[in-house]
């Protein structure tokens, strides 16, 4: 049987994943200070980059997934934690969007899906030390 792994091994794990995607991990006191519901707390669970169910298709006359730029201006894992669950200045999350339409929404943009797969490495992360 294997030994656990440790918990300071995958906090680094974690800001090496972050550091990759170009994010800043925030100190441990802003962290416990942060305005935003914790990972654990606020988790969706909405499919990740898989296609929609059958009772979440398109409606009629709505064929097509809107036209989403992920942001390339968010520099923290916080700031990518509300883009990803919330959404920016009232446009959707992008949780919604995988909800909604599966990996349609970036589908034939190879620079959307390059930044979304690093992107959602560090999502997978934070959950999973969440």
């Amino acid at each position: 049987m294997a030994p656990p792994p440790r918990p300071a091994a995958g906090a680094a794990a974690a800001a090496a994943r972050a550091a990759a995607a170009g994010l800043l991990l925030p100190k441990a006191e802003e962290a416990a200070a942060s305005l935003y519901a914790s990972a654990q707390s606020s988790v969706v669970s909405s499919p990740l980059g898989r296609s929609p169910s059958p009772g979440q298709q398109p409606q009629e006359g709505e064929q097509e997934p809107p036209a989403y730029h992920m942001c390339r201006a968010i520099k923290t894992v916080e700031g990518l934690w509300r883009e990803w669950t919330v959404g920016l200045q009232g446009r959707p999350s992008v949780a919604s969007l995988d909800s909604r339409w599966g990996s349609r929404w970036r589908t034939g943009r190879r620079g959307e899906i390059q930044w979304y797969s690093l992107r959602l490495e560090v999502m997978k992360e934070i959950r999973r030390t969440a």
